[in-house]
């Protein structure tokens, strides 16, 4: 004997559709979608539903209808719906088949069938964010290997190139040099969206404490920048204990960043400090300059990826700051940011964990 909750799904297709349409469509991704685009092939998923339900309630092996949820889940990562708003199509989908399947008689038998309509669209939701999660991850890496990869290797050459001409003397010197800063720019640029692309679609940038001088990595980061831009103040001022557990590579990232940030928006001098707190459990590092007060409209956007301030002089794709809070937040820590009375002033707070870890503390 079929099912109760088998025959309704299957006699009842076109209504549990229609129902579907409405609540789908009040959602904005799903909305400028191709009426094809949105139903996807739910009259087969509705009818390999009602499969799966005989074969629970029989006791059978399980009616595969993986496959069906593996191809929505692809078909939805190609038109660039989230993952959110996938998982939110099943539980709409959930909802009204459910509330269709109300109008049938209670009894043992149709709660048992219920039972397995739910756990039916469970699997199915379990196989489409694993499938999308796969194809995203695969493109990510696909992503970081072109970048890490086959951009790197050309840079690489035009850098060499750039130093060749650098040894040479008079206008070659000078077209040398402004090539390998371009080059060192990029490099910059592609780091950037390679962290960009680690740790939003990858869940975070990751962080590999050891020991380490947070005094060094900043008068290391200054020298490198003072290096680049010789013309420019950069004044550095370091008080106290600054020794501590953290990735050194990341911390001079976010150091760079900062001062880069500085240097292509600000006025001189700019002013790195490095001081740690009276409870002598917390860091700071802050960058600050001078110039114009960044607007208060701005300020809660400054750290979101791909914000760019659009300054004469300025260059990079708005992800700087976002890193460097990604790395502070790697950390357990965060950074901030201050601009009045002409003084801008990004601030990171670290804590210094494991305490124990710290040579020589008391």
């Amino acid at each position: 004997m079929i099912p109760l909750a088998a025959q309704f799904l299957r006699t009842h297709t076109i209504e549990i559709i229609g129902r579907y349409e409405e609540l789908a469509g009040e959602l904005d991704e799903l909305r400028a979608l191709t009426r094809g685009a949105l139903i996807d092939h739910l009259p087969e998923f509705i009818d390999a539903l009602g499969g799966w339900v005989e074969a629970h309630v029989a006791g059978g092996p399980a009616a595969p209808f993986g496959l069906l949820a593996d191809g929505h889940a692809m078909q939805r990562f190609a038109l660039g719906v989230s993952l959110a708003t996938v998982t939110r199509e099943y539980t709409l989908l959930r909802n009204v088949i459910l509330t269709s399947l109300l109008a049938l008689d209670s009894s043992p038998e149709v709660r048992r069938e219920l039972i397995a309509v739910n756990l039916g669209l469970d699997l199915a939701v379990m196989e489409a964010v694993k499938r999308y999660s796969e194809q995203r991850d695969a493109v990510r890496d696909r992503f970081i290997s072109i970048l890490g990869h086959d951009l790197r290797g050309p840079l690489s050459a035009i850098a060499l190139g750039a130093d060749s001409l650098i040894s040479r003397a008079g206008a070659e010197a000078t077209v040398g040099a402004r090539i390998a800063r371009s080059a060192q720019r990029m490099a910059r640029m592609i780091n950037d969206v390679l962290d960009f692309a680690r740790g939003h679609l990858g869940g975070g940038i990751p962080a590999t404490p050891t020991r380490n001088d947070l005094g060094k990595l900043c008068r290391d980061t200054v020298a490198e920048v003072a290096h680049g831009f010789p013309d420019r103040v950069v004044q550095l001022e370091l008080e106290g204990d600054l020794r501590g557990s953290w990735d050194g590579e990341r911390l001079r990232q976010a150091l760079s960043n900062l001062l880069g940030n500085a240097i292509a928006h600000g006025r001189d001098p700019i002013v790195v400090r490095a001081w740690e707190a009276p409870d002598r459990r917390t860091v700071f590092a802050s960058v600050a300059n001078g110039g114009g007060d960044i607007p208060g409209d701005v300020m809660p956007e400054l750290f979101q990826p791909f914000r760019t301030v659009k300054r004469p002089g300025s260059s990079g794709i708005g992800l700087g700051l976002y890193i460097v809070q990604q790395v502070a937040l790697s950390h357990g820590g965060l950074c901030t940011v201050t601009s009045v009375e002409g003084t801008t002033t990004f601030t990171l707070t670290l804590p210094r964990v494991p305490v124990e870890q710290t040579p020589g503390r008391p």
